[in-house]
Parts: structure tokens; C-alpha cells; sequence
């Protein structure tokens, strides 16, 4: 199995804990794949390295987010674009979306064996304009939007019913036509 291996190195102690995964894998015969820009944090004979983000997506069997849901979320956005089952790793306080927390490597087993089952989940596409601009800005997000205007800022937590979200940045409170399955805005 080729695992592409995402790490969010910004949290603490995520090195320390990617190489344990990392190892975990390898010892379970996993082949791994990392994005270039990591080659000089892991040297390990056992990971291919690639110059193109998107080479190595496509060809992995599976991605690995190793950091907290902001790392998770992001690289899901990545993994459905390219039809890829996405495991996360917990490294956060409190892990929604995560698969795993640290003290379950052992189950990179069952991963690695392919007795797992894939979790669908809601991809919203968002467009957000502001009044001035003739271009909307799409944005993929996975039950989540984060943008900023300056100093406005949208941080909603949000599963949307075949409708439609329009919050208008320059008014406070400015939400219309919203219809909720399960969220928080």
C-alpha cells in the first residue's frame, strides 16, 4: 500500500510523532510518499519524495494528515479532489474529525490490511463576493468556512440542506436563506 504522509510540523512535537508513524508504516510494509518540502525533517531510506504535491496524490493509495482538524480539513479538501480515502491523525486537544488519536498506532494494522471503511462527508463549494468585486471567490470546505475581510472574519461550523449560504461581509449578522441539517453558525 502507497501512503502519502501529510505532518503539520508547526504543532508540538509532530516530528517526533510522524516518525513513529512513519516507522509504524514502514515496519508494517507500507511504501511511503512525502511531499519534497519535508525531505530535509525525515531521512528515511524507506520515503519516496515529490517534487509535485499533486504526482503524489494521485498516486497513493491513501493520505495520512498527521496534525489537528485545521490539518485534517485541509488535506481532505486535497484527498476528495483526488478520490482518496484520507485517515487523520490526532496531534490538536480535541480531534472531530481525526481517525486515530496517538495512542492507537497499533491500528495502522487494520489500514495497512484494508479492513477500514470510509467515512463520506460533506463538501461544501462557497462563493464568497463582496459588493465591489464582479468575481465571486470559490472556496472548497469540508463542514467548515474560514475567510477573512480585513478584520472581519467568517468561523462558522456549518452542514448545509440543498440551499443556499449568503452572508454579505460589510453587515454585521447578515446571514439569508439558511437551512440546517446539524451545525453551528
Amino acid at each position: 500500500m502507497k501512503i502519502a504522509i501529510l505532518p503539520n510540523l508547526n504543532k508540538v512535537d509532530a516530528h517526533k510523532h510522524t516518525v513513529r508513524v512513519i516507522q509504524k508504516l514502514v515496519d508494517l510494509g507500507a511504501d511511503i510518499l512525502m511531499y519534497a518540502k519535508y525531505r530535509d525533517y525525515f531521512h528515511c531510506d524507506e520515503i519516496v519524495f515529490y517534487q509535485d504535491f499533486y504526482e503524489m496524490v494521485t498516486y497513493c493509495d491513501v493520505m495520512i494528515a498527521i496534525g489537528g482538524d485545521g490539518t485534517i480539513i485541509h488535506t481532505a479538501k486535497h484527498a476528495a479532489i483526488a478520490s482518496k480515502p484520507l485517515l487523520g491523525i490526532n496531534l490538536g486537544r480535541i480531534g472531530f474529525v481525526a481517525g486515530l488519536e496517538l495512542n492507537e498506532l497499533d491500528r495502522l494494522q487494520d489500514l495497512v490490511d484494508g479492513r477500514y471503511h470510509v467515512e463520506k462527508r460533506m463538501m461544501l463549494e462557497v462563493a464568497i463576493s463582496q459588493k465591489e468585486q464582479k468575481n465571486a471567490e470559490l472556496e472548497r470546505c469540508i463542514d467548515d468556512l474560514r475567510h477573512r475581510f480585513g478584520h472581519w472574519s467568517i468561523a462558522r461550523a456549518v452542514t448545509l440542506q440543498d440551499t443556499q449560504l449568503k452572508i454579505d461581509p460589510l453587515e454585521e449578522n447578515s446571514l439569508h436563506s439558511v437551512a440546517f441539517r446539524k451545525g453551528v453558525l
